[in-house]
């Protein structure tokens, strides 16, 4: 596998933003043919585009087959055009996937494209595949945060200060295309057609409820969901094996 470290520029955020990706330089040695997939994999509250591959073995695990993984900044955007934080919602699901495009040579067809994320990349990820589910064959989400109404409503006040950047001082709730419960719901009731959806929490992690919760709620909806739970917390153990079993189940 090759893999590209740099900063590109978003127009939209804009400012310069960090980038790594991984390319399978491997695949024409091992008989593949054809442009590779494509997997955006999203950073948690605390990380940047390097944790994935500093932390996991993304990388090993992906080994002779023909997918690439892009892994953006997100910062502490939550992946949502927020009031004061930045655009980084369109960034990740519409500009990014266009700049990849230009800059690698890699399947630009949504049947060739996933994406996934954990924490807080996690909700990005469930959001791009609910807002735009056309563009996506598949969505990993592990330990999540689902309720983002709750979460800005807690007493955490790291929390509440990303509410207020995300949705304002006087906010005490997420837009409606903010909030993943309401876009679950307005998906159903349109009866449109959605990525495969993949869900892993620990049961000790403090997500764990809302995970459940979440997946109870897609379920109601008639919404296809696997959500896996095993003993374990918010940390990289957990995510690790989760990034595994998501590339076993999409590759």
């Amino acid at each position: 596998m090759a893999v590209f470290k740099g900063d590109l520029f978003s127009k939209t955020l804009p400012m310069e933003v960090g980038v790594t990706v991984i390319m399978p330089e491997d695949r024409l040695m091992s008989g593949i043919r054809g442009l590779p997939k494509v997997l955006y994999l999203l950073h948690g509250l605390t990380d940047n585009n390097s944790a994935w591959s500093r932390f996991t073995n993304v990388e090993r695990y992906l080994h002779g087959k023909n997918v690439a993984v892009v892994m953006p900044d997100g910062n502490h955007g939550f992946y949502t055009d927020g009031k004061t934080s930045g655009a980084y919602f369109t960034f990740v699901s519409k500009e990014l996937p266009k700049l990849i495009g230009e800059m690698f040579k890699v399947s630009e067809d949504p049947k060739d494209t996933y994406i996934s994320g954990l924490s807080m990349g996690g909700y990005g990820a469930l959001k791009c595949a609910l807002t735009y589910p056309e563009n996506y064959a598949g969505c990993a989400a592990f330990s999540s945060l689902t309720d983002m109404k709750e979460y800005i409503n807690s007493n955490d006040i790291i929390a509440r200060r990303i509410g207020q950047s995300l949705f304002g001082t006087d906010a005490a709730e997420p837009n409606r295309g903010d909030d993943l419960f309401e876009l679950a719901r307005n998906r159903a009731e349109k009866s449109v057609k959605l990525p495969d959806i993949y869900m892993t929490c620990g049961r000790s992690d403090v997500l764990y409820n809302q995970n459940e919760r979440f997946a109870e709620h897609l379920n109601s909806l008639g919404i296809p969901v696997e959500f896996e739970s095993w003993e374990g917390t918010h940390d990289w153990g957990f995510w690790d094996i989760s990034i595994k079993k998501a590339i076993e189940r999409f590759f």
